[in-house]
């Protein structure tokens, strides 16, 4: 800040704040990485609240504690960021799925009898 725009500070006078250029390219960069950064935050709450109702209805059907629950949410995190970094894909967990007759349909998990 340079003497005059202290000046202006002090007796009250709004100070122009500097302007930024930036060419089109660089702007759609900085939009990709903002909708990036926020679509990541929605996906990493989507898995929280997953876990938290896969852990809280295995609690309740199935009566299992703390270590079982603790162990399940860290196993499930794991299989999420291995689909993430591509080692596995959502055809694999597909496949594994309908070996153990449960059919997956949008957001409807229900095991065929």
């Amino acid at each position: 800040m340079n003497r005059q725009q202290r000046r202006q500070q002090e007796r009250g006078k709004k100070i122009d704040e500097p302007v930024m250029v930036l060419k089109r390219s660089e702007a759609k960069q900085v939009v990709e990485e903002i909708v990036q950064q926020e679509l990541k935050k929605i996906q990493n709450e989507a898995l929280s609240q997953t876990i938290a109702l896969m852990c809280l209805e295995l609690n309740k059907r199935f009566g299992f504690g703390q270590k079982r629950l603790q162990e399940i949410a860290a196993g499930i995190s794991n299989q999420f960021d291995c689909l993430q970094t591509g080692n596995i894909t959502k055809k694999d967990l597909l496949d594994t799925l309908q070996q153990y007759k449960i059919h997956v349909g949008g957001a409807v998990c229900s095991e065929l009898r």
